[in-house]
């Protein structure tokens, strides 16, 4: 009777080991894609953030147009127009 309970006790723990390392095994795999994925999605986000605030940066004012012959070209035609 004994050794009957010694032999069930010892099939427990060798069957424990052996599930631990199987799932361990199995979802080392898994563990590997999800945290290059943790990566991309951050790289992802930085780049975003970039162009968010690309996007935001205010436009500076347009330089302003000389006033040159053109202009006195206008004056005179309105000058002729009255």
């Amino acid at each position: 009777m004994l050794e009957t309970v010694l032999w069930v006790f010892l099939g427990i723990i060798v069957g424990s080991i052996t599930g631990i390392v199987t799932i361990s095994l199995t979802t080392s795999g898994k563990i590997d894609d999800l945290e290059n994925e943790i990566q991309d999605l951050r790289n992802q986000r930085q780049l975003l953030k970039e162009e968010i605030h690309r996007l935001n940066k205010p436009k500076s004012k347009p330089t302003p147009r000389k006033k040159g012959f053109f202009c006195s070209f206008n004056f005179f035609n309105s000058l002729i127009a009255l």
